[in-house]
C-alpha cells in the first residue's frame, strides 16, 4: 500500500511538469505524463500535448506527434500543433469539426470515401490510408478495385479477382470469401480452356459471355 501511494505521488508530480528531465534526450520515461486517447477513455492531453498511439501524453516530439504515432493533438501537414479544448465528460459531442473523424470524434466517417488517419484526419494519401488508418483504409501502392476504388465498382485488370478488401489477385484470399468481382473460388480445380490462357478457366465462361 505504501509503495502504491508512493507511485501515485510520483505520477502526479510528473504530470505537473511535462517534459521535465531536461534536454531533448529525455526519453520516453521522462516525456510520459498522463494516459490519453483510446487507452484513457478518449481523454485529450492537457496543455496541447500530443497523445501517442500508445496512449501517453508527451512533449511535442516527432516520436509521439507525427501522424503515424499520434492519436490526437498531433503535428499535421502545416507543421503546426493541432490542439483542442474538447473534453470527454460522457456527453455526446454536438458536432464534429470539418475533416475530423474516428474514435475521438464519435466514430465519424470521412466524406467522399476518404481515409481516416490514426490521428483522426480525413485524406487520401498514404499518411491517411496506410498504417494506423481507422476507416475507409487502403494501400495506394496496390491496384484498387470494387467499392474501395471510390469511383464506382471497378474490376481488376487481366481478369484477376477483386477481394473483399479491394485488392486484385489470383489466390483464394482474393477469389473466395467476400470476393467482389471476377470470382472463381475453385480455380485450382478447374481445367484450362483449350490452348488458352492459364489465367482463365471454365469457371470464367459466364464472365466471358457477359463481356462478349
Amino acid at each position: 500500500m505504501v509503495l502504491f501511494c508512493l507511485m501515485m505521488s510520483l505520477l502526479i508530480s510528473t504530470s505537473t511538469l511535462p517534459g521535465s528531465g531536461g534536454g531533448d534526450g529525455g526519453g520516453v520515461a521522462q516525456d510520459v505524463v498522463l494516459v490519453c486517447g483510446a487507452e484513457g477513455g478518449g481523454a485529450p492531453c492537457p496543455d496541447g500535448l500530443c497523445c501517442s498511439k500508445w496512449g501517453h501524453c508527451a512533449v511535442n516530439t516527432s516520436s509521439y506527434c507525427n501522424l503515424e504515432n499520434c492519436q490526437s493533438q498531433c503535428d499535421h501537414d502545416d507543421d503546426t500543433l493541432i490542439s483542442t479544448t474538447t473534453t470527454t465528460t460522457g456527453d455526446a459531442l454536438q458536432s464534429v469539426p470539418a475533416n475530423r473523424c474516428g474514435r475521438l470524434f464519435q466514430g465519424a466517417l470521412c466524406s467522399d470515401d476518404r481515409c481516416c488517419s490514426s490521428s483522426g484526419w480525413c485524406g487520401q494519401s498514404y499518411s491517411y490510408c496506410g498504417g494506423g488508418c481507422q476507416s475507409n483504409c487502403y494501400d495506394p501502392v496496390k491496384y484498387q478495385c470494387g467499392w474501395h476504388a471510390g469511383r464506382g465498382v471497378v474490376k481488376c485488370r487481366d481478369n484477376r479477382c477483386c477481394s473483399r478488401w479491394g485488392f486484385c489477385g489470383d489466390t483464394s484470399e482474393y477469389c473466395c470469401d467476400g470476393c467482389q468481382s471476377n470470382c472463381r473460388c475453385n480455380k485450382k480445380n478447374s481445367t484450362p480452356l483449350n490452348g488458352g490462357d492459364h489465367n482463365r478457366t471454365l469457371i470464367d465462361l459466364p464472365l466471358l459471355l457477359e463481356t462478349a
